[in-house]
């Protein structure tokens, strides 16, 4: 039998109203019996306008809301390990469902601006720019899905995704004060717990 799968998929959100595709994703897979699999996924992403003017992330200090006007992008790549289990093994079209941890690093465009409402010692600042800047989430990847198989060597993949991840964004801010004076900091904010159900994955898989 073979045990080893090498697949790849596009990836796109159910709820984006761009017609292209959100990334790709690369999995290796092996099966251990032929009802379990564990899989390995690299997703890489490109997301556009995925911050508004209207977010705001608040912290005990400030709020801080995005400000979209240079229509920055958010581009990067995650990882994950689920166990797959296939309730119907054997047959031509296979079910299948898995679960398993996940981590993303997300780039935020260089150039962004973030307006913030804040206190003392920074209610003289003028402005804040964001450069060098990123988030994480570190969290749970699930899947289910179908995958028909064409013959031993190749098969077609269909996949519904949910993501539940923590995120945190690591901002390295340059602002200047009333007296022109130039300061850099890093400012990491806990943007707490998220859920995507919205993911959508269609591809291929060649066995080996």
């Amino acid at each position: 039998p073979r045990l080893w799968s090498f697949q790849f998929a596009f990836d796109d959100r159910i709820d984006d109203e761009e017609d292209e595709y959100d990334g790709v994703r690369f999995s290796i897979m092996r099966k251990y019996t032929p009802n379990s699999a564990v899989r390995f996924n690299l997703g890489v992403v490109e997301q556009d306008n995925v911050l508004y003017k209207d977010q705001i992330i608040r912290t005990n200090s400030m709020d801080i809301f995005f400000d979209n006007k240079y229509n920055f992008d958010i581009t990067g790549a995650n990882l994950s390990i689920q166990y797959l289990a296939y309730p119907t093994p054997g047959n031509k079209v296979e079910m299948f469902w898995g679960i398993g941890p996940r981590l993303s690093f997300q780039e935020i465009g260089s150039g962004t601006v973030i307006d913030y409402e804040y206190d003392y010692p920074y209610d003289q600042v003028v402005s804040f720019d964001s450069d060098e800047s990123f988030k994480l989430g570190l969290g749970l990847e699930g899947s289910v899905g179908m995958e028909w198989h064409l013959n031993p060597s190749f098969s077609l993949l269909a996949e519904y995704g949910f993501i539940v991840q923590n995120e945190w964004y690591v901002l390295e801010l340059e602002y200047y004060d009333y007296r022109n004076r130039r300061f850099t900091r890093t400012e990491t904010i806990n943007d707490g717990m998220h859920y995507d159900m919205s993911q959508i994955r269609l591809g291929m898989a060649l066995h080996f």
